[in-house]
């Protein structure tokens, strides 16, 4: 620290300080100029209270930015050489002298992520759960549709036989043992036989024919009015055969089943 003459503006050495001045001013003058040499160092930090004139070397540097007068007890930032930013990082501090009107603090920053990765986990989890539930609906559809093609498949084979023919399946109402397939009247007796039809999985009619053979293409409610209407379907097998054998019928009134 220089003091020079108020005169030649010589400047004064440390001796010549300590030679002319009083006690009090030398004492003075030895903290400043120690102040002086140390406050030229990075480290070296004045206090920012109002009323404290006191400095400290802070060896934490940025990394502990905040540096407690041992004098006054004020805390100062080390990096901003300004009283401590309460509830702010030096980060947040910069980005407030930057943009005060659209600053927003780490903390909340953080929060406001936190929130809307939370409104994503929620999302996600509604439509994992909806997936969940569609997919388990499918399966108890599924399941409830199989059970009911099972069933129909077990009456199917329990009640019917298949043309030995066409492989149509045909299920016995009453009447003769033998069944015509296609339908073709053969004559007018009247007796209860049952012929094919298209209702799915298996073809049934019950008519009040004599002999009829089992059509494979249309559903038709035979009745005897209907005769004509037979005898002019288009056709492709008119194959006759025993109930009980599944034999080729050879017009005998019973096989020897």
């Amino acid at each position: 620290m220089d003091i020079a003459c108020p005169e030649c503006d010589t400047v004064l050495s440390f001796e010549d300080v300590k030679e002319y001045a009083t006690q009090l001013d030398f004492e003075r003058y030895e903290l400043l100029a120690v102040l002086a040499v140390v406050g030229s160092t990075e480290q070296f930090v004045w206090c920012s209270g109002p009323d404290c004139n006191s400095g400290q070397l802070h060896v934490g540097g940025a990394e502990q930015p905040i540096v407690l007068c041992n004098l006054c007890r004020h805390r100062t930032c080390f990096v901003h050489r300004t009283p401590w930013h309460e509830d702010l990082t030096c980060d947040d501090y910069d980005r407030l002298q930057q943009d005060p009107a659209n600053f927003r603090t780490r903390a909340e920053l953080e929060r406001a992520a936190e929130q809307e990765q939370l409104e994503v986990d929620r999302q996600e989890a509604e439509r994992i759960d909806r997936e969940q539930r569609e997919a388990q609906e499918m399966r108890r559809i599924a399941l409830k549709r199989r059970a009911q093609e099972q069933q129909n498949e077990a009456t199917i084979n329990k009640t019917t036989k298949p043309c030995p023919k066409c492989a149509s399946n045909i299920e016995k109402k009453g009447g003769w043992y033998v069944l015509p397939c296609p339908p073709l009247v053969i004559n007018m007796l009247t007796f209860a036989v049952p012929i094919c039809s298209v209702i799915s999985p298996f073809f049934r009619i019950v008519s009040t024919m004599r002999v009829l053979q089992c059509h494979c293409v249309n559903h038709i409610v035979m009745g005897l009015k209907q005769v004509s209407m037979l005898t002019s379907l288009g056709t492709r097998y008119r194959h006759r055969f025993c109930w009980t054998c599944l034999g080729p019928w050879n017009g005998r009134i019973k096989c020897g089943h």
